[in-house]
């Protein structure tokens, strides 16, 4: 390492004995640290040294970690630390481009760290783009022809109007002359990108193959090639329904959480197809989401998209460059240049933001270049995902839960891809269970209402049918008892009846009964009936509820 200028530490010299301050633990250390410790350590021990006046060059943290540069996080907190150092000494309250120079002399080697994090602490380029560079700004004169030259001599595409400027270059409403006729006009939209020799054959190999993704929420790339100025153009077609934040801002930025789920199955989906043939977008963003006239999203603009398998000078390309993609849609490791900048996983958490800026109206990682660097800070920033229902209560719980897990700030700990996204999304929108959440036997069930009203509303049905029947049969049975007893009581009394009534007869059949008189017969008649008594139990206490004898009328004694 090169001793630093003015500002900067020299080289110390490290005296174990005698060192007492926050670093201590980091030299008596026996294991290495792990990087998000080392970085907490580095930022207290930087932080008391500033509050004590002293100042704190990167010479300090070289000394005693040697690996320092394969720790990013701890890295990036030694040189913002250094940074302050450097800013306070020199009697300024924040770093500024100087100081950020002032390092580059002495660790040249760190140039991509080192501006990456002025970047953050003071220039970073606002929330609502990239901004143009003087290259997107310069003046064309319309119509203008580009392209292949048709057997009429004249190039195929003539560029009609600009239809706006992004991030990577100028889209244009355009004509392609080779599948128009004399009756109609084929309309496309062409896209005009600045590149440099160096990386024209990349742009152009990103190009060919974003060719390959066919998908309805995917605006299809017709074409490309290079202009006679040096610029790579890319033949769209064309979307007439604007672009999704014009969709949003015309609805107040007020959409229900259904229509939410609903578009971003379709950018989701539509950004796993581009996955599935090696793009990366790198730059989702509401303007790079084109409406159909119907209201269906589609997905576009690769101009700065990345390859899942890049070419063997990207990472040198990408040092100390400016991050890619809008900053309030990027991942943390686009910010911060991590091995995984271009890696699906920042399409994810733009989705993420997506669906979280579509609930709630807000930024995902702030509306300011201080709130964004705060958010993305390795030692301040985000732990854990937002919740959109802070901002939006009336989201719906598991809903929220999919919005976290796509926006979590740790890489590992989203969704592995886009289309595992746009599943859950369904199964919300379809009212199922989503299995990681392993949703408890009350809320399947909630949902399988929700799913099937009708089913539900006939199985309520039926439920109670069953309940209902099993009552009026249980009293159905009651009352068949009673009538039961009162049948065999009944039954007994006749028995007994016809057992009398038989001897009367044979007293009628008798020589004797032959010779009794009228009288004397009335008198066996009455002896026979008094010997028919009802059932004790089917008596019916009179009024007072005392037990009475059953006496025959008067007029039969």
């Amino acid at each position: 390492m090169k001793a630093a200028d003015s500002f900067l530490d020299k080289p110390v010299s490290i005296d174990l004995a005698r060192r007492k301050d926050l670093f201590r633990p980091v030299l008596l250390s026996p294991a290495p640290q792990q990087d998000a410790e080392l970085a907490d350590l580095i930022e207290q021990d930087g932080r008391d040294r500033l509050e004590r006046g002293l100042t704190c060059g990167l010479d300090r943290y070289y000394s005693v970690v040697p690996d320092l540069i394969a720790k990013p996080i701890s890295l990036d907190a030694a040189i913002d630390i250094s940074l302050r150092s450097i800013a306070i000494a020199d009697g300024c309250t924040s770093p500024q481009e100087k100081h950020a120079e002032c390092l580059l002399r002495s660790y040249p080697e760190l140039s991509g760290p080192i501006r990456l994090a002025a970047l953050l602490n003071n220039q970073m380029v606002s929330t609502s783009g990239m901004g143009a560079s003087g290259a997107n700004r310069r003046k064309r004169v319309f119509p203008k022809r580009i392209g292949p030259v048709l057997e009429d001599g004249k190039p195929r595409y003539e560029l009609l109007r600009p239809l706006g400027r992004g991030s990577s270059g100028t889209v244009c409403e355009a004509i392609d002359h080779l599948l128009s006729d004399s009756g109609h006009s084929a309309k496309v939209a062409v896209k005009l990108i600045p590149v440099d020799p160096a990386t024209a054959q990349r742009q152009t190999a990103e190009a060919t193959k974003a060719r390959r993704v066919e998908h309805v929420g995917v605006v299809r790339v017709l074409d490309r090639g290079l202009t006679e100025d040096g610029e790579l153009y890319l033949v769209y077609e064309l979307v007439s329904g604007g672009d999704l934040q014009s969709w949003f801002d015309e609805r107040a930025k007020s959409i229900s959480p259904v229509r939410v789920a609903e578009l971003l199955v379709g950018i989701a989906s539509g950004v796993q197809a581009a996955h599935s043939v090696g793009l990366v977008h790198c730059d989702l963003k509401p303007s790079n989401i084109l409406m159909t006239a119907e209201g269906r999203p589609q997905v576009s603009d690769f101009g700065v998209s990345a390859m899942t398998e890049p070419f063997p000078d990207m990472a040198d390309q990408n040092a100390g460059g400016v991050p890619v993609g809008n900053l309030a849609f990027a991942a943390p490791e686009q910010i911060r240049r991590s091995a995984l900048f271009a890696s699906p996983l920042v399409d994810v958490y733009a989705l993420g933001g997506l669906l979280y800026y579509l609930l709630s109206g807000v930024l995902p990682n702030g509306s300011t270049p201080e709130e964004v660097a705060h958010t993305h800070h390795p030692l301040e920033g985000r732990r854990s995902p937002p919740s959109v229902r802070v901002i939006a209560p009336a989201v719906d719980g598991r809903l929220n839960r999919v919005c976290a897990r796509a926006l979590h700030p740790r890489a590992e700990e989203r969704y592995p891809t886009a289309g595992e996204l746009a599943a859950d999304l369904s199964a919300w929108l379809e009212k199922r269970p989503i299995g990681w959440m392993r949703e408890s036997l009350a809320s399947r069930s909630r949902l399988w209402v929700r799913r099937s009203p009708m089913a539900a509303a006939f199985a309520a049905c039926s439920v109670a049918a069953v309940l209902v029947g099993g009552f009026t049969a249980g009293y159905l049975a009651s009352v068949a008892r009673t009538a039961t007893k009162l049948a065999s009581a009944t039954d007994r009394t006749l028995q007994t009846g016809n057992q009398s009534l038989e001897g009367f007869y044979k007293v009628l059949d008798s020589p004797e009964g032959q010779k009794m008189s009228s009288d004397e017969l009335m008198a066996a008649l009455l002896a026979s009936v008094d010997t028919i008594q009802p059932h004790p139990k089917q008596v019916r206490p009179p009024g007072n509820g005392n037990t009475q004898s059953a006496e025959p009328p008067a007029s039969v004694k």
